[in-house]
């Protein structure tokens, strides 16, 4: 595992007579001699694993959210939860791990600082150069409402209901009178400003006229019963086109990420979660108990008897 990992050596609980024993023992004869205390091992880094995945689905953060600019790695809690998992590391069923091989695994363990996305300006493919320095376009989804139109945000701050970032009713109903902003053709591939890169060129229907305007926002919120448009509200949806096709639409904005305004568009730090530290502390305690192993200790002692008297 390359991301975030806990490894487990049960052996150092031993005393020291007990350790030399298995330390001289061929890692194969384990199975024959102690498969209940091998089956606790693994009981152990399966409870591991479950108790990482329950603390991962509970992780606050802003779904999408940049991590790491070059390479890009992105905030997606399901993915987390569902990397975690448990190893043996040998043949002997003795030493396990558990964790993630995600690349936001440690990330989000040890968390982030605060990131400028002007960084990207040099590293990304799609970035050309004007006048004043380089400059991309970037696409900004909007959660919606609307059936076939949710869309995590990716570089705006989470919100909970219509008016706060996901699409009223009104802007919803706006939008179904204007055309879809669409892709027409493929135009094939020019050269980067990267040398030795290409990027694809397509061309698109009318932006203009799939754009919602200002006016036309103002308007909306000044009709509305509730979930008015606040000026950052109107702000933040002029420009919102309605892109793809039926039932495979969602609604974006395009801003210009630019050398030459340089505020703006920093994503704030995200803080440690120390989440292999808590599922340690965790395991740590039910080892504590004292007798986790004792009963499949036992089992093994009166199994390897029965062995002794079959001899």
């Amino acid at each position: 595992m390359n991301g975030i990992r806990i490894e487990f050596d049960w052996t150092p609980m031993m005393d020291t007579l007990d350790r030399i024993f298995v330390q001289g023992m061929r890692r194969d004869a384990w199975s024959l001699l102690f498969p209940n205390t091998l089956q606790r091992v693994a009981d152990l880094a399966r409870e591991g694993a479950k108790i990482w995945k329950e603390k991962a689905v509970t992780l606050p953060g802003q779904e999408g959210r940049p991590l790491h600019l070059n390479p890009y790695v992105k905030l997606s809690i399901p993915d987390y939860a569902a990397s975690i998992s448990e190893e043996p590391t040998d043949s002997s069923g003795l030493n396990y791990v558990i964790g993630s091989t995600d690349a936001q695994a440690p990330f989000i363990d040890d968390g982030v600082g605060k990131l400028d996305l002007h960084d990207v300006l040099s590293t990304s493919i799609k970035a050309k150069t004007g006048k004043k320095g380089k400059y991309l376009r970037i696409p900004l989804r909007h959660e919606t409402t609307a059936s076939g139109g949710a869309g995590g945000h990716r570089f705006q701050p989470p919100k909970s209901r219509p008016g706060q970032g996901i699409l009223t009713a009104g802007v919803i109903r706006a939008m179904a009178s204007k055309p879809r902003y669409l892709r027409t053709a493929f135009l094939g591939r020019t050269p980067s400003e990267m040398p030795g890169k290409t990027v694809r060129q397509f061309a698109y229907s009318s932006a203009k006229a799939a754009q919602l305007t200002a006016n036309e926002l103002l308007a909306i919120s000044q009709r509305a019963r509730k979930h008015k448009l606040s000026d950052t509200d109107i702000s933040r949806l002029t420009g919102l086109m309605h892109v793809g096709r039926k039932g495979h639409g969602h609604y974006l904005t395009i801003r210009t990420l630019s050398e030459a305004k340089t505020t703006g568009w920093i994503i704030p730090e995200y803080t440690p979660k120390k989440v292999s530290k808590f599922v340690v502390s965790k395991l740590e305690a039910l080892l504590g108990q004292g007798n986790y192993f004792e009963d499949a200790m036992k089992a093994d002692a009166a199994h390897i008897a029965t062995l002794a008297g079959q001899a």
